[in-house]
């Protein structure tokens, strides 16, 4: 016999041991019919019964183990709260950023509501004047404003979102608008935090070009757009139908726009051609090691503008009073021909930007950040020096661009520096004599900014603005660089 068997013999005899009576607690005995003997069992039946307890008291001892080490486990970690608006990656359209759950749940459907706020105060502004333009509008800088006021509700159910989202400033005049509105279906993948696969978007939207017109307003440490970006994409919000979307280090955007921006100066929000912009972005996004990581892409935008046409005038009569004595003589009196209407006429309008972002965390200080971006475009111009090639007699070529760097220093204080420039017209003459000379007409600024951060809802900022414009004049007509630095201090808070 094995060692096995003699084992559960062992075991199986202990029990009848235990269970006889001493010798001494013995009944009596007494004068009965003797019990039936049992049956006798096989030894092989009752070795396969001990096997099947044993088996069956060590699996309840493992799953005794397991309770207890799950018992005393350290209990997970809690979801950090919802990140501000400025801490999230730019936003390619309202809905990115978009948290998984909400404060607010009914059935499937979750949302969100919060915002920002960012009131400035100008110091010093170079060019400000107490005196007001052809217009009525004061020249004077030098003022307390709100910049920006945001209120935003996100909504999301299953593979549908929406978002909404209101502006309410004081640059110009006091009043709110609509800043972006969009509802979108997405098909996401497992990762929630990656980009979606595809993501079809319709309504007032993020302009899908470049990175500094889709980063997020709370994100960025300088007070404002670079000029270019200002000048060729005003509002930096367009309607029109989208299709976005990313897998594993690619990046792609495509859209059919307008054309014609929020924050432009001829047909804001509207649409007076029948002709659609196509635009969009490709590009990268992805982690190099070491803490560094890359951001690059390509740009493109091919459209069409209107030069707005004119009505037909009549003949006219002009009496100028040359010799003051308020007397109309015959020599004073001048006609003026009428005019036939001419019509509208459209233009072409292009523009190719390239981008790069490459981060990278450094010991003891945080985040380093180096950017750069360029842009190439012709008769895009919208509201700095609006582009009208008709009446030009020929194509305004636009080149602009932007360089610089931010600094953590700790989580608490943020330093950069940018260098933009942004010609309107790189083929600007003057005539000086018989000849037509070349002009420079180009705007640069050097920005400075430092800012104090309580991370995660508020922040502080000082920035110095050195702005260069080359269309300045002397007191003798001469060109020259007129001067326009500006302080500002801005103040930020989020919810």
């Amino acid at each position: 016999m094995t060692s096995r068997a003699v084992t559960l013999c062992l075991l199986a005899g202990l029990p009848a041991r235990a269970q006889a009576p001493p010798a001494s607690a013995a009944a009596p005995v007494t004068a009965t019919a003797p019990a039936p003997e049992p049956a006798p069992v096989a030894q092989g039946d009752r070795l396969s019964r001990l096997e099947q307890e044993v088996a069956e008291l060590r699996q309840a001892l493992a799953e005794e183990r397991r309770a207890r080490a799950a018992s005393q486990a350290p209990a997970p970690p809690a979801p950090p709260p919802p990140a501000p608006p400025w801490t999230s990656p730019p936003a390619a359209s309202l809905l990115d950023g978009l948290p998984v759950a909400g404060p607010l749940h009914l059935g499937g459907l979750r949302a969100t509501v919060g915002g920002y706020l960012q009131a400035d105060a100008v110091a010093y502004r170079q060019d400000s004047e107490d005196q007001l333009d052809a217009a009525g509008r004061p020249l004077n800088q030098t003022r307390f404003l709100i910049r920006r006021a945001h209120l935003r509700a996100d909504a999301g159910w299953r593979f549908l979102a929406g978002a909404l989202e209101l502006e309410a400033s004081t640059v110009d005049s006091t009043g709110v608008r609509l800043f972006g509105a969009e509802v979108a279906a997405r098909w996401a993948g497992p990762d929630r935090s990656a980009p979606p696969y595809l993501e079809v978007g319709l309504g007032l939207l993020r302009i899908p070009f470049g990175f500094e017109v889709q980063e997020r307003d709370p994100a960025r440490l300088f007070l404002d757009w670079s000029t270019v970006a200002r000048a060729l994409f005003p509002g930096v919000n367009d309607l029109g139908l989208r299709l976005q979307g990313g897998y594993r280090l690619l990046r792609y955007q495509v859209a059919l726009m307008n054309g014609h921006p929020l924050g432009e100066a001829a047909f804001p929000g509207l649409d007076p051609t029948a002709n659609k912009d196509v635009l969009g972005r490709i590009g990268i996004d992805t982690p190099l090691g070491g803490g560094v990581a890359l951001v690059a892409g390509i740009s493109g935008l091919v459209g069409r503008g209107l030069h707005a046409g004119a009505a037909a005038t009549k003949d006219a009569l002009v009496w100028r009073d040359q010799n003051g004595d308020g007397v109309v003589q015959p020599s004073e009196v001048q006609a003026t021909l009428g005019s036939a209407a001419t019509p509208s006429q459209g233009f072409d309008r292009y523009a190719v930007g390239a981008d790069l972002r490459l981060t990278a965390t450094l010991p003891a200080l945080g985040r380093l950040c180096v950017f750069g971006e360029l842009l190439w475009a012709a008769n895009l111009d919208r509201a700095l020096l609006v582009a009208d090639p008709v009446s030009v007699g020929r194509d305004l070529r636009e080149i602009g661009g932007a360089v610089g760097l931010t600094q953590e220093i700790t989580r608490y204080a943020l330093v950069g520096v940018r260098y933009d420039r942004y010609s309107p017209d790189a083929d600007a003459a003057s005539q000086q004599g018989a000849r037509r000379v070349p002009i420079d007409t180009s705007y640069s600024t050097v920005a400075v900014a430092v800012a104090g951060q309580l991370p995660p809802w508020g922040r502080v900022v000082v920035e110095y603005d050195r702005n260069g414009n080359a269309l300045g004049r002397t007191a003798s007509g001469a060109p020259a660089t007129l001067g326009s630095d500006a302080l500002t201090f801005r103040v930020q808070l989020g919810f």
